[in-house]
């Protein structure tokens, strides 16, 4: 079953690329040419199941399509890294103590957040040739009085 799906901003010359994953934990790359719009005969594939009942939910992608995120049922994260000729897994992150539901890349930079059940964002920033997460806490609250 394909719960996401999303057409990249990735562009080399003629290749593009779409990208699927589902309740399989399979993450399908189709590269495709841009001025047909046929695809290749088999997509590149990475099985991600790591653990009895994983489920990928949650995806995104950098401005360029460069880097794709996904994010699971047992609050892991992958990182892939595009290029015209090969896709290569480059992180896999233990990121939370639950199921990594949302994910968004940054604007600009080599920043995106995870946000999860166990109710913990994360902000992941590249630095020092690693993923550098700063934890937000939601449950720190200010709480102002007003005096009339």
């Amino acid at each position: 079953m394909v719960t996401l799906i999303a057409f990249l901003p990735f562009v080399d010359g003629t290749t593009r690329y779409l990208v699927s994953a589902g309740g399989d934990c399979l993450v399908n790359f189709y590269r495709y040419n841009s001025l047909d719009h046929q695809f290749e005969a088999m997509p590149t594939r990475f099985y991600e199941r790591t653990s009895l009942g994983a489920r990928i939910v949650s995806s995104c992608h950098s401005p360029g399509g460069s880097l794709v995120v996904f994010g699971d049922t047992h609050h892991n994260l992958r990182i892939y890294n595009i290029t015209r000729d090969n896709i290569v897994k480059i992180s896999d992150i233990d990121a939370h103590t639950d199921r990594v539901d949302s994910l968004a890349w940054a604007h600009m930079g080599l920043r995106f957040a995870s946000g999860s059940r166990d109710g913990i964002a994360k902000v992941w920033k590249f630095e020092f040739n690693d993923w550098i997460p700063l934890v937000l806490h939601p449950k720190l609250r200010c709480i102002y009085r007003i005096f009339s």
